[in-house]
């Protein structure tokens, strides 16, 4: 298959492109990927502990009823697509969405909420939505227990952002370079075999032509030359 000159001239130049383009592309594209990764990480962070921060501050200041207000406030941003509070049992208290209040997170969104009641963050990117989540627990210090009692954790704050533009679009190009990369190896495919198949025939064809033409081959009498 590759023992033509044309054959070993294209496999030369597919790989080379693969090794001068096609790498360095990989990488260049993992890491925008990453890039886009980490702010949005940064961005769901940033917004996890302004809300954090305004809940507990009106929490010590008595002023329960703001809770609410604060999470209104601040789900007007355009990156957040739902900030949640949680109960132990899993019933949203506060949201963004005030339709989702009094009800259980895990019929809404099956698997949303991991309870962890050490205070560590659980980020997590939820393909189907395209948003970074991230759930944090809110631990009873001190402070709360007058209200609290002595249980480890009064809430689960959520929070989830939503792609920026230029990372959606980054996304969907990345996806379509994929396609389009399966798409030119498969016509490549295509070519070698049909290739294959057309020099096969030629060289089927060519002893056939060659005994057909000695076959029928014109024998022309000889030129009599005659003298004057």
């Amino acid at each position: 298959m590759f023992k033509t000159i044309n054959s070993k001239f294209i496999i030369f130049t597919v790989i080379f492109i693969l090794l001068s383009v096609g790498i360095p592309a990989s990488f260049l594209i993992s890491q925008f990927g990453a890039n886009f990764e980490q702010r949005s990480i940064v961005m769901l962070e940033s917004t996890l502990d302004v809300v954090n921060s305004c809940v507990l501050n009106a929490m010590y200041l008595g002023r329960h009823n703001d809770v609410q207000q604060i999470v209104n406030n601040i789900g007007l941003n355009r990156a957040v697509d739902h900030i949640r509070i949680i109960n132990p049992a899993g019933n949203i208290t506060q949201s963004s969405d005030s339709g989702e209040i009094g009800m259980n997170i895990n019929k809404i969104s099956p698997g949303h909420l991991s309870m962890n009641s050490s205070g560590e963050e659980n980020i997590k990117f939820l393909r189907p939505e395209r948003v970074y989540s991230v759930t944090r627990a809110i631990l009873n210090d001190i402070y709360c227990q007058s209200c609290h009692g002595t249980d480890p954790v009064i809430a689960y704050l959520d929070v989830d952002t939503d792609l920026t533009q230029a990372e959606r679009y980054f996304y969907t190009g990345s996806t379509h370079m994929i396609f389009l990369a399966i798409a030119i190896v498969i016509m490549l495919s295509l070519r070698f075999y049909i290739l294959k198949i057309v020099l096969r025939a030629i060289h089927l064809f060519s002893p056939f032509e060659i005994r057909y033409s000695s076959l029928h081959k014109v024998i022309y009498p000889p030129r009599i030359l005659s003298i004057a």
